[in-house]
């Protein structure tokens, strides 16, 4: 493996325990600021629609500059989650808005730059294995964070808890600036660089990326329901603050299993896709009855499993169509649906708890995983994979 993604993987990580202090408890917060489960999923999502809009600028400069000094612009913006102890200090929600929308903008640098390292530096056969690798370290950075939070719940308020996200943060920047060898600048097509060049590359797409587009939208939607909507869900029918954290352990613990499940799509890749939505149908549909923690616990954590692998199988499928020349901007498109899913998720399904309930939620999620496996199988002649 490249030297350059391992320092990049080792240093994400680091800033990763940071973020995992905060993360489990960031839904509960909010929630106990906003007492709405919309309201909540709207300010703790925000971050993707700036992401989304500065995404063109990422994936131009992904392919024209030196990707270390594009990861280390990504790491200062980052400095600005600490708002998130003024949040939490003040009680002040706002302040967790102003975070986010600067985190947006840090997130783009981050996974813009990460993915565009790795399609650039390693073979298209290894994509999911070595994303999914980094993917591994990554999420056991997150939860070596949350299990601090465990301890420090008992003893500490929300602010100290935040506080965690700067020093994690300053240790990466420090790995990156003296152990993260310059790269050199892409060479690519540089005639058509303006902001809307992406997006006008994007509705060009061939080899099935418009499909696999799709996928990524709900793929992160319904991980964003596991991971910001189901914590909140869990608290509201009687789960403490432990409790809580423990389940948003569980939501990050198959991202542990990536490297193995990146090899596992690698291997597999397309033919994975329909038995894995139809397994993610039916957990959803699961949910729709299942209220008590202990049942929701391995529910969650099956369901991760799933869209880990199958996020793994569509990285390795949008790279293997993908023109090298327009890594960058393809990994920031990408990106961004990603982000733009756990929009929908953490907004659209938040407000549709509110409205509808749970169960119909659950339903209805599940029944958009089944049209999924109909589109796939409908178009099985007209994809290259």
């Amino acid at each position: 493996m490249p030297k350059e993604i391992r320092i990049i993987s080792i240093a994400t990580a680091i800033r990763w325990v940071g973020w995992g202090m905060a993360e489990p408890l960031i839904p509960v917060f909010l929630f106990s600021l906003l007492k709405s489960y919309g309201a909540s999923g709207l300010i703790g999502s925000v971050g993707e629609v700036v992401f989304l809009l500065i995404l063109p600028v990422a994936g131009i400069l992904a392919d024209r500059i030196p990707l270390k000094t594009f990861l280390i612009i990504g790491l200062i913006f980052f400095f600005f989650d600490g708002l998130w102890v003024v949040a939490a200090l003040t009680s002040i929600a706002t302040f967790a808005l102003i975070a986010n929308l600067f985190d947006g903008v840090a997130v783009a640098s981050d996974v813009v730059g990460r993915a565009t390292y790795i399609r650039r530096y390693v073979s298209s056969e290894r994509v999911a294995s070595v994303m999914g690798f980094q993917n591994t370290l990554i999420n056991f950075g997150t939860i070596v964070g949350a299990c601090i939070s465990i301890v420090l719940i008992h003893f500490v308020s929300y602010a100290w808890i935040f506080f965690g996200i700067i020093p994690a943060n300053l240790i990466a920047l420090i790995l990156f600036l003296y152990f993260l060898p310059k790269d050199a600048i892409s060479h690519g097509n540089t005639q058509d660089s303006g902001y809307w060049s992406v997006w006008k590359d994007a509705r060009n797409w061939k080899n099935g990326l418009h499909f696999l587009g799709a996928l990524t939208l709900l793929l992160y939607a319904l991980t964003a329901l596991a991971t910001l909507l189901v914590p909140i869900y869990a608290y509201v029918h009687g789960a403490n603050l432990e409790e809580v954290i423990i389940l948003g352990i569980i939501a990050i613990l198959p991202q542990l299993f990536a490297s193995p499940l990146g090899k596992i799509a690698d291997t597999w890749r397309g033919k994975v896709l329909p038995i894995g939505l139809g397994v993610v149908a039916l957990l959803l549909g699961s949910l729709a009855f299942v209220t008590s923690y202990a049942l929701v616990l391995p529910v969650i954590f099956l369901l991760e499993v799933v869209l880990v692998l199958l996020g793994l199988v569509v990285e390795n499928l949008v790279t293997a169509a993908t023109d090298p020349a327009h890594y960058g901007r393809v990994s920031a498109v990408f990106e961004g649906l990603k982000d733009v899913g756990k929009f929908i998720g953490g907004v659209g399904l938040g407000f549709t708890l509110d409205l509808i309930g749970s169960e119909r939620t659950f339903l209805l999620v599940a029944f958009i995983a089944i049209l999924f496996v109909f589109c796939l199988r409908g178009k099985e002649k007209a994809r290259p994979w």
